[in-house]
């Protein structure tokens, strides 16, 4: 890739990092919101959950109008809503006007993580998209992982609103970041069909060291002309694609979030060990960390597809083991690490498959509805297992859920495998192009 391309992608990245500590934050900041303010834990459990419902929004209603208006300005668009949502956080006085002020926030953060994903496929090269979609997925452990050392230190010394103002700063400084370094989609620009969209085109193929072309190249034929809207997800050449990502994504989105939001407090419960449970808490995040990277660097040798089953099956297979262990008493800190290490790996894979399973024109509606919909999902996990619990489901059943549905994710990616169409080839690839594979020719002429 040329130093432009990287330039494109490390910047994609350090927006989905930031985003990382915007989402961590709430968590962080909740006991001490409640301790202030005398927050119960219904209503501590809808100020978690505001983001999540937001960032849903924001995958199925901002991120799509990235199709008709450019990605890179609703990107910056984004990125402004996340700032104008932290700084509302920071002057918030009361529940309601903070449940708001997190739901904003999401809004910009599920919109600016679906598209910045499609931009990063779109500029790496075939050979490194695994690991670049990898490292994009560990973006936001890593931004996780800085906000808990952040708050550490900030919220002894200064409360817990100063985390939520060095969110809102790093988020306009960002902004202007992009502003200066993020390019517009290079599909985007082809699907526009204008003078101006060539000129722009070719100013960016010049910067990533190609040839001009004369013509844009022509509109695939593979959905006929599609609109950047819900139905061009569902019409007859796209219908089983989206069904298998939604529900398979979606499997993995409920495995992900009932893990990240419980497992702390069940293996307190099942061991009696808090420490251990404060551990799990810090690992969980740096587990998926690691295993996005790893994901990445083992794509560069086997399928993204055949390698995204594969770690869906050992992370049931984790899943299981703590379901065995905490119905046992007992807790290996290894065990919820490799599960979520396998997990990681697995967001890793879905973010590397799903933007090249859609053409240009609705690519970033069709990952921002594939995101937003596990992102609706996730809104209702971690309750519905707070329900079985009263219920009296164990954590161990719980777990076994877990790895049923993991399980289940992998098996719609096997699918995936059986279904491969033309130009969504499974095995490694060396060029060193980008990733999104358009053919950068003059347009043909149409036979009859």
């Amino acid at each position: 890739m040329t130093r432009f391309q990287k330039l494109t992608i490390g910047v994609c990245m350090l927006i989905v990092i930031i985003d990382g500590y915007d989402i961590i934050v709430m968590a962080l900041a909740a006991p001490f919101i409640a301790q202030e303010w005398g927050v119960d834990s219904i209503n501590l459990g809808y100020l978690i959950s505001a983001a999540t419902a937001g960032m849903a929004a924001g995958s199925l209603l901002l991120a799509p109008l990235g199709d008709r208006f450019g990605r890179r300005n609703v990107t910056l668009l984004s990125l402004g809503i996340v700032s104008v949502g932290m700084i509302y956080s920071s002057l918030s006085q009361d529940v309601a006007n903070l449940l708001v002020s997190r739901a904003v926030t999401g809004v910009g953060i599920g919109a600016v993580i679906a598209i910045v994903g499609v931009i990063t496929a779109e500029y790496s090269s075939k050979k490194s998209l695994g690991l670049t979609m990898a490292l994009f997925s560990a973006g936001n452990g890593v931004g996780g992982f800085i906000g808990g050392l952040v708050a550490g230190v900030v919220i002894p010394a200064s409360g817990w609103k100063m985390t939520f103002i060095i969110g809102a700063v790093a988020s306009a400084l960002l902004f202007l970041v992009a502003v200066a370094f993020l390019p517009e989609s290079i599909d985007h620009l082809a699907a526009k069909r204008n003078n101006k969209s060539l000129q722009k085109l070719n100013v960016i193929l010049h910067r990533m060291g190609r040839e001009p072309i004369a013509d844009l190249p022509a509109v695939t034929e593979r959905t006929g002309t599609p609109t950047a809207n819900l139905r061009s997800l569902f019409n007859p050449a796209l219908l089983m694609t989206s069904v298998i990502l939604m529900l398979g994504f979606g499997a993995l989105m409920a495995a992900f979030y009932f893990n990240m939001g419980w497992t702390t407090k069940l293996v307190v419960d099942a061991t009696q060990d808090k420490q251990l449970g404060l551990s799990v808490g810090t690992m969980l995040p740096f587990g998926g960390m690691i295993g996005g990277i790893l994901f990445g660097l083992v794509s560069l040798k086997i399928g993204n597809r055949i390698l995204t089953a594969v770690s869906l099956v050992l992370a049931g297979v984790g899943a299981a083991w703590l379901a065995v262990s905490l119905d046992g008493g007992s807790v290996a800190l290894l065990v919820p690490v490799i599960m979520a290490t396998c997990i990681g790996a697995s967001i890793g894979g879905y973010y590397a498959v799903v933007p090249l399973m859609y053409p240009a024109q609705i690519r970033s509606s069709a990952f921002g509805w594939i995101i937003g919909f596990g992102r609706i999902v996730a809104i209702f996990t971690p309750i519905a297992a707070g329900y079985l619990l009263a219920a009296g489901w164990t954590g161990g059943g719980l777990f076994w859920a877990a790895a049923g549905l993991l399980v289940l994710s992998a098996a719609f990616c096997l699918v995936l495998v059986l279904m491969r169409k033309t130009g969504h080839t499974d095995a490694p690839l060396t060029e060193d192009q980008p990733a999104q594979d358009l053919r950068l020719e003059p347009s043909q002429p149409t036979a009859g």
